[in-house]
């Protein structure tokens, strides 16, 4: 361990952060100067000590050594808030370096207040604090996995494929065109629904599997139905098919299509 590095600095962070934030820092840092990634002579002399300021920071028993060696101060290496209370009381005597004179056979002390939020509220602020990381991480992977613009071009693809086996022989131009354009603007109009509600409506007690397949089956039968009333409408045949039957031949294969691609891509 260098104690004249700052290793903070290097993952460019506070020396207050979590151990999630610390966590996070180091994988951004992996993304940009690892050596399958950059080759750079120089980027790989950081990331050497990228790894090495992970290697400290990461375990709590080498990073309170090192916080010590450098003189940080963290309020969890130094106090601990009363079982219920707002506030401690912490004498010092001295202040600021200077003695505290001597009246009779009892120092003048010195008192600080420090404040401090209520547990709870500590915990409440931790778990927000776990679970924005969490969905943060839980997005960086998903757009890195690969597969999410070919789910989204084939899923475009067969709406406008499925479209034409709907409509009826011969085809027209002015319906091939009227087909194409519902199929760019709701293909869109899925994908940024499931993806709200895959990274921003996350139940805290479901998988990311499960909640995945739910999300997914959700926004494509909402969508999908809207798709099957949108369509007759705009290709001029609304009198043609009652509500069941537009949904049959238009939302059906909509949700179908849409909610295969979501849950299969991208891939793990």
């Amino acid at each position: 361990m260098d104690s004249f590095k700052n290793y903070y600095k290097i993952l460019n962070v506070s020396n207050t952060a979590s151990a999630a934030q610390l966590k996070s820092a180091f994988r951004r840092m992996a993304k940009l100067y690892a050596p399958d990634v950059n080759s750079d002579p120089a980027s790989i002399k950081f990331f050497e000590d990228v790894l090495e300021a992970w290697n400290i920071l990461g375990n709590p028993a080498t990073r309170s050594a090192y916080d010590q060696s450098m003189g940080f101060w963290r309020p969890q290496d130094s106090m601990t808030a009363p079982m219920g209370g707002s506030s401690e009381r912490v004498q010092f005597s001295q202040a600021q370096g200077m003695s505290a004179p001597n009246f009779g056979s009892e120092p003048l002390r010195v008192t600080q207040t420090v404040i401090r939020p209520p547990r709870r509220e500590t915990e409440r602020r931790r778990m927000a604090e776990e679970r924005r990381q969490k969905r943060q991480d839980f997005l960086e992977d998903y757009f890195e996995t690969g597969g999410v613009v070919l789910a989204v071009v084939f899923s475009l693809a067969l709406l406008v494929a499925a479209g034409l086996f709907g409509l009826s022989f011969p085809l027209w131009k002015e319906e091939i065109v009227r087909l194409s354009i519902s199929s760019v603007v709701f293909t869109p109009l899925f994908w940024l629904v499931f993806w709200a509600l895959l990274f921003f409506a996350h139940p805290s007690d479901a998988s990311p599997s499960s909640w995945r397949r739910t999300a997914a089956v959700g926004s494509a039968f909402c969508i999908g139905t809207l798709y099957s009333m949108w369509i007759p409408w705009f290709l001029n045949n609304l009198g043609e098919l009652s509500f069941v039957g537009a949904f049959l031949a238009w939302g059906v294969p909509f949700i179908f299509i849409f909610a295969a691609l979501a849950i299969l891509f991208p891939r793990d």
